[in-house]
């Protein structure tokens, strides 16, 4: 809220702690008041992804079920939920048909909330004569091994194994919880902002972290909280830079902003409200 009050706005707590907080109302001259919700991510939110294991139990399997059929293939797997040990039988299952079957290996298999699709290899031919082995984008987990082998193709053979998880990631519905919170909070007759803060890690980490979550909010805003005027989904970056006689380090901490207005607000924000992230900045 120091932001705030250095622009010249007057701060007004709205909470149970009688001193500046996460929650208050901010009031510029002549413009109606602004409720604010500020929640904060831990490092603790951001955890090692627990699938990990699985994710690379599933893809020796499916790598070994290759081997012993003797083919190039990939295999791309979509799911709600990240896969768990339960899994790894009917997904071998489901692989190892498809690649035994005659009639070539290429297909799709839905089992509940599980949907398998086996296609060809993941050597792509660029341009003649040119190949290279793609791993697909967009997925939870991505892994392609292969060789290119000679111009006649002799020696060539690729695998490719791919997990697409619907389900968000556990410290995305953390935030997006934190924002149903903020949003019961603001009052009826009141603009709503609030800022979501993302935990401090290297640049392109943090950077990145709030992209992927701005995109979240933006879909959420999309379907419901009408009492939120605006997003601000902020975070920290440090880039460590070290002196020549690598002794001393030093790190330069950059804060970022991406704002999320909502079409939908039931009180759209003032015109004359100067929004931080928007109308200026922390550097």
């Amino acid at each position: 809220m120091a932001a705030y009050r250095n622009k010249g706005a007057t701060i007004i707590p709205t909470d149970d702690v009688h001193e500046e907080s996460g929650e208050c109302i901010v009031l510029w001259q002549g413009c109606p008041p602004v409720h604010l919700e500020c929640k904060r991510k831990g490092p603790k939110s951001i955890r090692p992804r627990a699938a990990k294991r699985n994710f690379e139990r599933v893809r020796d399997c499916v790598f070994r079920l290759m081997t012993e059929v003797g083919c190039s293939a990939s295999v791309i797997i979509t799911s709600r939920y990240d896969p768990t040990e339960e899994d790894l039988p009917r997904i071998a299952a489901h692989v190892g048909e498809l690649l035994r079957n005659p009639r070539g290996y290429e297909g799709c298999i839905l089992d509940g909330k599980l949907s398998l699709q086996v296609s060809e290899s993941p050597i792509q031919e660029l341009a003649p004569g040119r190949f290279a082995l793609v791993t697909p984008r967009g997925f939870d987990f991505a892994v392609a091994e292969g060789q290119l082998g000679n111009d006649k193709g002799e020696g060539r053979w690729g695998k490719c194994f791919a997990w697409r998880t619907k389900q968000r990631w556990r410290w995305i519905r953390s935030g997006l919880s934190e924002l149903k919170k903020a949003a019961t909070k603001i009052p009826k007759d009141e603009a709503g902002v609030v800022y979501l803060q993302i935990p401090r890690d290297t640049l392109p980490v943090a950077w990145l972290r709030m992209r992927v979550m701005a995109e979240e909010v933006r879909l959420v805003l999309e379907r419901e909280h009408k009492s939120i005027s605006a997003v601000v989904v902020t975070g920290e970056g440090h880039w460590l830079q070290r002196y020549v006689d690598s002794v001393e380090t030093s790190a330069v901490i950059s804060s970022f902003y991406e704002v999320i207005e909502n079409a939908n607000a039931r009180i759209p924000l003032p015109k004359e409200f100067r929004l931080l992230g928007r109308d200026f900045k922390i550097t």
